[in-house]
């Protein structure tokens, strides 16, 4: 940029933020920073994922109990009646009763089971995903929050320019005043200044209601009410991302989305052997220890109580053979799901890799915008004088003043907005690299004003 651009761009900075709260009582201003802590402790859609991330991490001790001993404890208490009775006969019936407890524990210990070994792979990457889908909301978090951060600095960025816009025309409206009374202006010229004047009335409504919606939205993301957001104040001159090349590869291996992808094909893959391997026989230890106790009723001649203690220990080959055609159904099933999966990864990869192209393309020209607006800027300025020096000279009327300082201060908005499209795309772009972290995000804090 030229000496001169860099001085307009400054002046568009000072008019967006001392005009927007010039009649603003002292308040203190939020940064990005302080607004991205509060969001990462009250933002519902994060707290939902940190929760889902919880329950998505007990599938890895789930399937690690497949591979580990299994201990069971039983006890059981009976009681029986047994009565005889004669027919045809003259003897008596004779009733008895006894009873019978049982302590039983038994200790199981696979020793081949493919099946489970398979689970538990899966179980591993499943735990992985759960990091990975959480990783993937804290970084959508950190995207929404910017997005939503910089609408607010947009909303105050066109109120504060309708307000310089309504205090210029303001003064050019008791000027024309002044002149109608001297006889050097025309009663059109009155008219003229009115209704641009009621133009702006309608705009700058218009902006407030942004604003108010804008600053709403921002609310939801902190879970906090927000007075004030630090302005923009400075935007680097060049910015160093790496190539192309450079940011496709770590886009592969750091895209959160990417990567719980690829975690997914991987619990499908593992999945898909469990599947399969349930064909196969299986091979566990058995260790069973149980004591009885049974005896006849304490009344009847000659009751005794007997104990019976027994042991054993057993390996128990199971072969399974037919099971009405369950086992090899979900065998194709999980072989259709992991093609599923893979061909879901690819069109992750392929969508990812794609966004992250146009989006530097689109962050490069959105750089050229800026440099763009900020000559416009100059430029409707120096139109300006040059109307305002005609008018004097009785060369251009008042419509034309009129009509050069709307297309100035349309050239304010055109300027802030690239340069908030610009941090909101870079934003994206940190987002596409796995890199929209607290240090990705205070870089940015730090190109915010001052309190």
């Amino acid at each position: 940029m030229t000496g001169k651009a860099n001085i307009v761009l400054a002046m568009s900075l000072v008019i967006v933020n001392v005009i927007a709260h010039a009649n603003e009582p002292a308040q203190p201003h939020a940064g990005l920073l302080t607004l991205y802590t509060r969001a990462l402790e009250h933002d519902p859609e994060l707290q939902a994922a940190a929760a889902a991330r919880q329950a998505g991490r007990e599938a890895l001790p789930q399937a690690r109990s497949g591979l580990l001993p299994s201990i069971s404890f039983s006890a059981e208490h009976a009681r029986f009646e047994r009565r005889n009775s004669s027919v045809g006969s003259a003897r008596l019936a004779q009733d008895s009763h006894y009873s019978r407890q049982a302590l039983q524990a038994t200790l199981a210990q696979p020793i081949v089971d493919l099946q489970a070994w398979h689970q538990y792979l899966a179980g591993t990457h499943q735990f992985q995903q759960a990091n990975a889908q959480y990783h993937n909301s804290v970084q959508a978090l950190g995207e929404r929050l910017i997005e939503s951060y910089f609408r607010v600095l947009r909303a105050q960025s066109k109120l504060a320019t309708r307000q310089a816009e309504q205090e210029a025309v303001h003064r050019q409206q008791n000027q024309v005043q002044q002149q109608l009374q001297a006889g050097i202006a025309s009663r059109i010229d009155v008219l003229e200044v009115m209704a641009e004047s009621s133009r702006l009335a309608v705009t700058t409504v218009r902006a407030k209601s942004e604003l108010r919606q804008s600053i709403r939205a921002l609310e939801r993301i902190t879970g906090e009410s927000v007075s004030n957001v630090l302005p923009l104040q400075q935007i680097p001159t060049q910015l160093e991302l790496g190539t192309i090349t450079a940011l496709s590869a770590r886009a592969r291996s750091n895209n959160p989305r990417l990567l719980l992808a690829r975690y997914q094909t991987r619990t499908s893959e593992q999945n898909a052997r469990a599947a399969s391997a349930a064909h196969l026989p299986t091979l566990s230890l058995e260790i069973n220890t149980q004591r009885s106790i049974s005896g006849a009723d304490a009344t009847a001649p000659g009751a005794d109580h007997l104990r019976t203690d027994t042991t054993g220990v057993a390996l128990r080959l199971e072969m399974p053979i037919f099971s009405g055609g369950r086992t090899s159904s979900r065998d194709r099933e999980a072989t259709h799901l992991l093609d599923q999966s893979r061909q879901r990864y690819r069109q992750v990869r392929g969508e990812v890799l794609s966004e992250l192209t146009s989006t530097v393309e689109t962050l490069n020209a959105q750089r050229k915008a800026i440099d763009a607006a900020t000559h416009a800027l100059f430029a409707q300025e120096a139109a300006l004088q040059a109307a305002e020096k005609g008018r004097g000279a009785g060369v251009r009327d008042l419509v034309d003043i009129l009509r050069a300082r709307r297309e100035q201060f349309a050239a304010v908005d055109v300027l802030n907005d690239a340069k908030y499209e610009y941090i909101t795309t870079l934003a994206r772009l940190y987002r596409l690299t796995g890199d929209l972290n607290h240090k990705s995000i205070r870089k940015l804090n730090d190109w915010l004003a001052t309190q």
